[in-house]
């Protein structure tokens, strides 16, 4: 058995709880830099470089994980980018 997986397919109460949102579109920024709104991120004031591949990994997931509105997440991410994250990073087909 995997560790973790007797899980499985069992929602915990904070995720049937949390709600979930869905952009119809990724079409954040790819360079420059980005500073996140306090309700995604409200650790100290931090300006993410979209050129850096730790700081862009790290925005990404902050976003994914914390954002509550669709516009936080179309603000933010670009699903180009979040691909070549992904692919790069794990073992998705290329």
């Amino acid at each position: 058995m995997i560790y973790g997986m007797e899980h499985a397919g069992v929602m915990s109460r904070y995720a049937e709880a949390r709600l979930y949102v869905v952009p119809e579109s990724l079409e954040g920024p790819t360079e420059g830099s980005a500073r996140l709104p306090r309700h995604i991120d409200w650790g100290p004031a931090y300006e993410y470089e979209l050129t850096d591949p730790t700081d862009l990994a790290v925005m990404c997931e902050r976003v994914l994980r914390e954002a509550r509105l669709r516009e936080d997440l179309q603000v933010y991410l670009d699903g180009t980018t979040l691909r070549r994250l992904w692919v790069g990073s794990c073992c998705l087909p290329g």
